[in-house]
């Protein structure tokens, strides 16, 4: 599933359903981790929205697009459909008028923006954000890595966390996670960001062989199997990793960040 675009829709419900199914898959939010940052008392008040027991109001659907971490165009387009996605009389007509121009610059920003797959760092600066004490500056965040990187990548990665609305800071001393928007990967510029990511990780893996025992996990399999096979053994692993995500990310405070890594590849033509 890709990340759906606010664009594509009429039906603001159709498109909260899929960007919570979205986030639930790819980065593991719960309807209580949801709850909570949109200042809800009850993970039930948003499944019965999205079922439609429950009206959508224009200020829940304001809530719900900050928590889901829209950009501030993408959360006044949730909120324009959100007014005019029953009303057909004459007096939508300056709402819908509203949404076509909006329509038009949030499609323009789309094609412009960068991605949360433009660097390996991005991922680990965030988790970082989550951890008592995190100070958004390069030095800091060089001294807590374990792999190399300069402290100009440092500071571009936490310039565009904080840019894009993942890390927020709610106080002085205090910065807050948000759930990452991941863009469509369907397109050549995403998939070779991707590509460059896991030629990063899987260089990282390599240095990490020789660690203790007991600060890393090397697993490896290799099996003969049918050729039909390959399509649902990539859908097990992916399945594994969001099941990973889901049961971990609504655990306290983190102290360590790990990167679990899962390949399949053929090694006979």
């Amino acid at each position: 599933m890709t990340f759906p675009s606010i664009i594509d829709y009429d039906d603001p419900i159709a498109y909260l359903s899929d960007l919570v199914q979205f986030n639930r898959e790819q980065v593991g939010l719960s309807f209580r981790a949801l709850s909570k940052a949109a200042g809800f008392k009850s993970p039930n008040y948003i499944q019965r929205i999205l079922r439609k027991e429950k009206k959508l109001s224009i200020s829940t659907a304001e809530k719900l697009g900050r928590a889901l971490g829209l950009s501030a165009d993408e959360n006044k387009y949730l909120v324009l459909l959100t007014k005019t996605f029953e009303t057909y009389e004459e007096k939508g007509l300056i709402e819908k008028e509203e949404l076509i121009q909006l329509k038009r610059r949030l499609n323009d920003k789309l094609i412009k923006t960068e991605s949360i797959y433009s660097s390996w760092l991005h991922g680990i600066v965030w988790e970082l954000g989550a951890q008592e004490g995190f100070v958004p500056n390069a030095a800091y965040v060089q001294s807590k890595l374990r792999v190399p990187a300069s402290i100009q990548k440092i500071d571009e990665s936490i310039e565009f966390l904080f840019k894009q609305g993942f890390l927020v800071q709610t106080s002085e001393d205090k910065v807050e996670q948000r759930p990452i928007r991941f863009l469509p990967y369907n397109d050549k510029k995403r998939i070779m960001e991707i590509q460059e990511n896991h030629r990063t990780f899987l260089e990282m893996a390599r240095h990490r062989v020789a660690d203790d025992l007991k600060d890393r996990a090397f697993q490896g399999l290799t099996i003969g199997i049918p050729s039909d096979k390959m399509k649902e053994i990539k859908g097990r692993l992916k399945d594994f990793i969001q099941l990973l995500n889901i049961e971990y990310s609504d655990l306290p405070k983190s102290s360590e960040i790990i990167r679990v890594q899962l390949c399949a590849y053929k090694l006979t033509k």
